[in-house]
């Protein structure tokens, strides 16, 4: 499985490498085109222009002086500009750069990412909050777990996005903080006041989620901003309802009085409830922070040459991850050459990994969430390259791969 790495941050690719560095030569090849095309735009208008000056100059006269048009001279200069100026003022308008652009554009729809895979792509960076504890401010600045920032950052609508998916988990402190964050980029960004389209569209996720975590006083405050900006919004309509009934309910206290340590425990217990069952063990596998029980076999494990049968001459690089069970790392079996052959293959059949868990007691089983990764599988008769990855491995772990799966 292909995984990336920032700093101790790893994460499942939502996308395979070799889509990756497709869309990236894809989008540095529209960016060169675009700019070529707003170049000879830029040549054909100023052309234009020219055109449009000549035109007015040589014709000024004869539309201001009716007499004129009479004259022998007076006629020739217009049939001359119907002939040749304006037929060259017609050439340049239908110039035809646009074309090649637009071939362009219907090509890249066609390797473009889809919906799904933005919706996977959000979903790997709240995955990711989850489990290395990263904060909504550092992530919408391009900064990963206190790292030198990358250089971009998300906007408010990317902040809204993240909101909205958030709440689709019922992770509703989550999506509070982003729809925060939204709120700090529009008021720092946006010199004008925000139209009302933008309002609206940050607010919403805003009420839902402080609604959910207990903040009911400061809910209602956003429900009504959204019914100012419009009063028959049934959304806002059906907040303020159940806004004034939950605040009668608690005696119209304020928000830091309705949220005791009871009520918190109690919020976060059912945020818990709508967690995977697998959440805790994974987060501390990835952050590494489950000891090893067997403390005794960590001083066994070893780096050694394997050098048998296939390897006598050339012998690969062993790493011991662990003895029971047993985990080796085998380090430059296969070239860049093979790695970009394999890439090539798999870019053509690749769909999105499944995972399942088995669910207790009723013995169901649901897909998972913990997965994004595209990925696809290569037979030995696919290609030569596969057949001599089976022959290696075979020779290296001494399983017998008839009895394996096709490679991942």
């Amino acid at each position: 499985m292909l995984r990336a790495g920032y700093q101790g941050v790893e994460t499942t690719l939502t996308f395979a490498v070799s889509d990756i560095e497709k869309l990236v030569t894809l989008e540095k090849t529209l960016t060169k085109h675009l700019q070529r095309y707003l170049t000879l735009e830029n040549v054909r208008i100023q052309e234009l222009e020219r055109l449009s000056n000549l035109i007015e100059i040589t014709a000024s006269d004869s539309w201001k002086n009716q007499e004129h048009i009479q004259q022998p001279v007076t006629q020739f200069l217009l049939a001359k500009r119907l002939l040749q100026t304006w037929q060259e003022t017609y050439n340049t308008t239908t110039l035809n750069h646009k074309q090649s652009m637009l071939k362009l554009l219907a090509f890249a729809k066609k390797i473009t990412p889809t919906r799904e895979d933005f919706k996977n792509a959000i979903k790997s960076i709240l995955r990711l909050q989850d489990v290395y504890y990263l904060s909504e401010r550092d992530l919408k600045g391009g900064v990963i777990e206190g790292s030198i920032p990358l250089g971009i950052e998300l906007n408010w609508y990317d902040c809204i996005k993240m909101a909205d998916n958030a709440i689709d988990q019922k992770n509703y402190y989550r999506a509070y903080n982003w729809a925060m964050q939204a709120v700090h980029d529009r008021n720092t960004t946006i010199s004008h006041k925000p139209s009302k389209q933008i309002r609206t569209r940050i607010l919403k996720p805003l009420a839902i989620s402080s609604f959910q975590i207990g903040k009911t006083q400061e809910a209602l405050h956003y429900i009504q901003e959204l019914l100012k900006l419009d009063p028959d919004d049934k959304f806002a309509q059906e907040g303020y309802k159940k806004c004034m009934q939950a605040i009668q309910e608690k005696g119209n206290l304020p928000d830091s009085q309705q949220n005791s340590p009871q009520k918190l425990t109690q919020r976060m217990k059912q945020y818990l409830d709508y967690q995977p069952a697998y959440l805790p063990s994974y987060t501390q596998l990835c952050r590494m922070s489950i000891k090893n029980q067997l403390t005794d076999q960590t001083s066994n494990l070893r780096c050694y040459y394997h050098q048998y049968c296939l390897f006598h001459l050339i012998p690969v690089a062993v790493e011991d991850i662990s003895l029971n069970p047993v985990v080796r790392l085998y380090h430059d079996v296969i070239s860049y050459q093979q790695i970009e052959i394999l890439k090539k293959m798999s870019s053509k059949n690749l769909m999105i990994g499944k995972t399942f868990q088995q669910l207790i007691p009723n013995n169901t089983v649901e897909e998972g969430e913990y997965r994004f990764a595209k990925i696809t599988w290569l037979d030995d008769k696919d290609n030569l390259v596969v057949r001599q990855l089976s022959v290696l491995s075979e020779a290296l772990t001494g399983l017998d791969i008839a009895h394996s799966e096709k490679l991942q």
